[in-house]
């Protein structure tokens, strides 16, 4: 069956920022579709358009499905991230384009030494209590890992 419409999913799409964007930018009526989900439903609900809660690491989307998939600041949060990213790429057709940020490297720098320096002081040991980021190194890499056939990762 042919297509007859781009169709984008944003993951994490909390309160529909990417979604205002869009229709306010020169790319406004590009996109035929955009399935906004998040895991919480408050967060989508009371917005028109189609909104879908899902786990990001249980994406319900088929293999192919998707032109786009977008995802602002939520893929970070995933306990599986290579896992998700390998259903992301599942789910994009051929030629699809995957656009996320994340929050890594260095973030929370002084927030993970600050709760260290307490604990220790507290405790005489210290766990870790902000979790793990990657680097533009390492995220390339998981990129790869997943299958993605020209991956760019850059750092703002």
């Amino acid at each position: 069956m042919a297509r007859t419409f781009p169709v984008c999913a944003d993951l994490g799409a909390r309160d529909g920022a990417f979604a205002r964007a869009l229709a306010v930018s020169d790319a406004a009526g590009k996109i035929g579709a955009i399935i906004e989900t998040d895991l919480s439903w408050p967060m989508l609900a009371g917005r028109p358009g189609l909104r879908l809660q899902a786990d990001e690491e249980r994406l319900p989307f088929a293999d192919q499905s998707l032109d786009l998939v977008v995802s602002t600041l939520a893929l970070h949060w995933t306990n599986d991230l290579p896992g998700s990213l390998i259903q992301v790429r599942r789910a994009l057709r051929p030629d699809g384009l995957f656009l996320a940020s994340i929050l890594g490297g260095a973030t929370l720098t002084e927030l993970r030494q600050a709760l260290m320096a307490a604990e220790a002081e507290i405790t005489g040991g210290a766990g870790l209590r902000v979790a793990p980021l990657a680097d533009a190194y390492d995220a390339a890499g998981l990129l790869q890992r997943a299958g993605f056939a020209l991956p760019v990762a850059d750092v703002e």
